[in-house]
């Protein structure tokens, strides 16, 4: 496998940081890590030796990223369930997205022992890498649906405005922009004040109002709550017609 070269490789020329939508001047080609074959046995160890820079930006190494998404892909293309484990030599922290802290087993110096959970990991490695494949393009057909058909909806929780409200605005417009005739619902909590809400508004958001959410066993409410929004909605536009 070829790796990619440590010291001429950046971020920036690896095209993770810009992202051109409306594609005015050219199509954008999405660059592509090489990715190792699995040998088609059952690996118990794999073992990798990460560079780590010594300068503050040493998370932003693409050479650093490639090697240990190499890694989860060969440990996630093992068949079944059989765990095997991820050894990694480096002075600096592995991916913690990737890598979670509950499935290290062992540390001792510069050697981190991992055992993590394969079902997961395939997910997580199916991602794309760079930000440039999650654009969507300004255009699209209009889909046409049935009025016999149920309504669908894109539907998100937002508990936090700091950050969270703009991406939520432009993740509403690039649904719109997809072609999509989707509703979208989001469910805010009383932190949001009116400002953020109007503007979610603005940008074709339904806003449902709930209680801030303090454990998981709350969003199985919510998920209910949405449903019955859904039926009221619907039987509000019948009456209106």
């Amino acid at each position: 496998m070829k790796v990619i070269d440590k010291e001429t490789e950046t971020r920036e020329n690896q095209g993770i940081e810009g992202i051109d939508e409306e594609e005015e001047s050219e199509v954008p080609v999405c660059p592509s890590l090489p990715k190792l074959k699995g040998p088609g046995i059952r690996l118990d160890l794999i073992a990798v030796k990460l560079p780590c820079r010594n300068e503050g930006n040493w998370s932003r190494d693409v050479a650093r990223l490639h090697l240990q998404i190499a890694a989860a892909g060969l440990a996630a293309s093992s068949k079944g369930l059989y765990p095997a484990h991820l050894l990694f030599v480096t002075k600096c922290f592995p991916i913690p997205n990737l890598f979670r802290c509950k499935e290290l087993v062992a540390r001792e110096g510069n050697a981190w022992l991992y055992k993590p959970n394969l079902n997961p990991l395939r997910e997580k490695v199916q991602l794309p890498v760079g930000s440039r494949e999650l654009a969507l393009p300004l255009r699209g057909n209009e889909m046409v649906y049935s009025r016999n058909m149920h309504r669908e909806a894109y539907a998100t929780i937002l508990h936090s405005a700091h950050v969270y409200v703009c991406g939520a605005i432009a993740a509403a417009q690039s649904i719109q922009m997809s072609g999509s005739t989707r509703d979208l619902i989001i469910l805010v909590d009383e932190t949001i004040s009116g400002y953020h809400r109007s503007g979610l508004e603005a940008a074709s958001w339904m806003i449902k109002t709930i209680q801030r959410i303090r454990n998981i066993q709350e969003i199985w409410f919510h998920h209910f709550r949405i449903e019955s929004f859904e039926e009221e909605t619907e039987e509000n536009e019948e009456e209106d017609m």
